[in-house]
């Protein structure tokens, strides 16, 4: 599976829209779309959207067949990571303390 289709697959499996997803790692809609109809993004660019989809760039780029996304978290669990990992390190914290309190 191509790097387009790995971006692709993993957007949908996480319930993301492309605007979701570029505002995510600090790109437009547009990017995304791109970057899923076979432009490759740069470095910096593929790490944002591995750590925003919650899986290895490795994985990402076809560099490897194992997704870390194979945990089998819940639909909900991925939504909270994506989330949480989505945040500042500040609003992350928070977001602890918020859940903790519950």
């Amino acid at each position: 599976m191509e790097f387009k289709d790995r971006l692709r697959k993993r957007r949908r499996e996480l319930d993301l829209t492309q605007g979701d997803l570029g505002k995510m790692v600090e790109v437009s809609q547009a990017t995304i779309s791109d970057y899923e109809h076979g432009i490759i993004p740069s470095v910096v660019i593929a790490g944002r959207l591995a750590k925003a989809l919650g899986v290895s760039t490795d994985w990402l780029l076809g560099i490897e067949d194992k997704n870390t996304s194979d945990w089998h978290l819940t639909p909900t669990e991925e939504k909270l990571l994506t989330l949480y990992r989505s945040k500042s390190p500040d609003v992350a914290q928070k977001l602890i303390v918020i859940a903790e309190a519950l």
